[in-house]
């Protein structure tokens, strides 16, 4: 049985702004980010003629394990990998996660969608899907994914907090909206300033 988690989200700023907070929310400070052990950017493309951005990262992650738990699992740490499109031009970013590790006996995968309020221009829509399912057998395959829906909820609540947290802190003044919506534009439309521009080229270069 697979179990399946719907959540939609309201953030009441830009997309461009909480596009931009959702690469930076692993920065040091931030309180709703420390099971994240350490990360990389695996892969980082930039398709001029689309406006699509495409990163792949790697998290290695702390986590809560349950008594009954412990044998299957003895160390509680996953390595869990990213991949994202961001569409400057249809202003929409899709993301796919799922864990690397474990997998036999849970695994989860987590599909994010973050677009224009369809009201409200300067909000953003963030959907989430999450389906969580075990493989373990020995009559402990339904305890697994319960306990897996729950922590997954409680994950989400985190997350939303670690990109509030970013937005609120980073890029919450006048002057970064403005260069921010400029980087994220539609490619062809609004003219970019320098400063913007040399974000764009840092946010598309491959990481070292």
């Amino acid at each position: 049985m697979v179990r399946v988690l719907e959540i939609k989200t309201v953030i009441e700023h830009p997309w461009h702004i909480v596009a931009l907070a959702f690469f930076n929310k692993y920065t040091p400070g931030n309180p709703h980010v420390a099971h994240i052990q350490a990360y990389d950017i695996l892969r980082r493309v930039y398709d001029g003629q689309r406006g699509i951005l495409s990163t792949t990262r790697l998290a290695l992650k702390n986590g809560k394990i349950p008594a009954w738990g412990r044998s299957f699992m003895p160390k509680a740490q996953a390595y869990v990998v990213e991949a994202s499109q961001v569409d400057r031009n249809q202003r929409t970013m899709t993301t796919i996660t799922h864990n690397l590790t474990h997998k036999t006996l849970m695994n989860v995968e987590e599909r994010q969608t973050f677009s224009v309020h369809p009201e409200n221009p300067n909000w953003t829509v963030v959907s989430t899907e999450a389906h969580i399912s075990s493989g373990i057998g020995y009559g402990l395959s339904g305890r697994v994914e319960a306990f897996g829906y729950s922590s997954f909820q409680r994950s989400a609540e985190r997350a939303r907090q670690a990109l509030a947290h970013t937005i609120l802190n980073h890029f919450n003044t006048a002057t970064e909206t403005a260069e921010t919506a400029a980087m994220f534009a539609p490619s062809g439309g609004a003219k970019t300033s320098p400063a913007a521009a040399a974000a764009s080229s840092s946010l598309a270069s491959p990481s070292s």
